[in-house]
């Protein structure tokens, strides 16, 4: 992920910038014909997002700028594709590019799920929160049983020369552990936590290290929200933005939700 300050940075450029005319050159490379218009999405993030408008489908477009060397995207559809197989609502990948052979961008067609960013019911105060939580423990319930090789962020180089997905850590406490130190440290420097207190979470973690021992890993979006789901205010028509997924640990799902949201939506979900 990035620093905070860059991503602030990019927030702010990517509300700025306009690349529709490279989307539809885009558009027009795989769909062969041109698209009668494209709207640009207005999400917040790291990325660009447009819908390509054709007579008898929408296709939605998200794309990197082109300059961070991220090729995460494989390991995004990846993800997407092992959600789909296991009962999970998603969008279709229609097509992804990483290599900018073609295009300076690295991005992603999908299918275009209807409905809103159901955020946006839960702000409103109109989202059915027992259904919709109870929903999405049955999806994460089906995503969770996807188990997978290694540990970790899946390695994009092995799943575009094999097309297997396998985590680029050795174990689980070896992937819990990848940023551990640095992000404590930073919570240290921003007066955030004290140092004691960070010696305090450097001992329970050590005291507990044997819940990190896991056999598998399970498929993992790591991103569980409610601004990741889009839909309708009482049901769930897909899960999205699958770039923090993983091969980790269930748990990592549930934490997610238990930081933003109350027993109202916690416990159906469990």
């Amino acid at each position: 992920s990035l620093p905070v300050e860059e991503k602030l940075v990019y927030n702010d450029k990517y509300r700025l910038a306009d690349i529709s005319e490279l989307v539809r050159r885009i558009a027009v490379h795989h769909f062969s014909t041109e698209p009668m218009f494209v709207e640009a999405v207005g999400l917040s993030g790291n990325h660009y997002a447009y819908r390509v408008h054709y007579p008898d489908q929408v296709v939605f477009f998200r794309s990197d700028d082109g300059k961070i060397d991220d090729d995460y995207m494989d390991a995004e559809a990846a993800a997407i594709k092992f959600a789909r197989a296991a009962g999970v609502p998603v969008p279709e990948v229609i097509a992804t590019d990483t290599s900018m052979k073609n295009f300076p961008v690295r991005y992603q067609l999908l299918e275009n799920i209807t409905g809103e960013t159901m955020s946006t019911f839960y702000q409103a105060g109109t989202l059915d929160r027992t259904a919709t939580a109870t929903q999405l423990g049955r999806y994460l319930g089906k995503l969770h049983q996807v188990q997978l090789d290694g540990f970790g962020f899946l390695n994009t180089e092995v799943l575009r020369s094999t097309g297997k997905a396998i985590g680029l850590d050795h174990t689980n406490e070896d992937y819990f552990h990848k940023r551990l130190d640095d992000h404590l440290r930073y919570l240290q420097d921003t007066t955030f936590l004290t140092a004691d207190e960070v010696r305090v979470i450097e001992q329970l973690f050590a005291k507990h290290r044997d819940h990190l021992q896991l056999e598998k890993g399970s498929l993992v979006h790591k991103d569980i929200a409610y601004w990741n789901l889009v839909g309708e205010p009482s049901e769930i028509h897909a899960i999205v933005d699958w770039d923090d997924a993983v091969s980790g640990d269930p748990i990592d799902d549930l934490a997610v939700v238990r930081c933003f949201y109350q027993d109202d939506v916690f416990l159906p979900m469990l």
